[in-house]
């Protein structure tokens, strides 16, 4: 199961290298095409959906090299049992946030499904895609967020 878990959050990792690639080529290709009078449509939505899916895609990856900061400080001032308990309720208090977000998120994107949403800009781009790209992370990559490999 971890291997499994690893290679999810490897392929995370890699799709949010992608999109942060495709950010900076799409807002390079606006400002070059500023330059030449040319029209770079919905330039400014891409690359909002690509930073956003390289920050969400990244999070599980980084957390399991130890990269984020833990705020540890008070639990380490706690005994050894108590920091326990206290760790289980704040990983509680996490899981039952993550499936109340995930509930919604799974709704809001059936939703948008349904009705056929898409953005404002020059391209409509249907905004089932960026929702399915976080629903994706949720649903499959951020169980790993509990495997640290450290």
């Amino acid at each position: 199961m971890r291997r499994i878990s690893e290679l999810f959050s490897v392929g995370c990792f890699v799709f949010a290298a992608i999109a942060m690639v495709l950010m900076c080529v799409v807002v390079i290709a606006q400002v070059i095409g500023r330059l030449f009078g040319i029209l770079v449509p919905s330039a400014p939505e891409i690359a909002g959906y690509c930073m956003a899916a390289s920050a969400f895609l990244a999070l599980s990856y980084t957390f399991r090299n130890g990269g984020h900061v833990r705020v540890s400080l008070l639990l380490y001032q706690l005994g050894p049992k108590l920091r326990l308990k206290a760790e289980f309720v704040c990983l509680t208090v996490a899981m039952l946030l993550s499936a109340f977000f995930l509930f919604y998120l799974v709704d809001m994107t059936l939703e948008t499904y349904k009705v056929g949403e898409v953005s404002s800009g020059v391209i409509a781009i249907p905004l089932v895609i960026p929702q399915t790209i976080l629903l994706y992370y949720f649903c499959c990559c951020s169980p790993a967020n509990g495997l640290p490999s450290h």
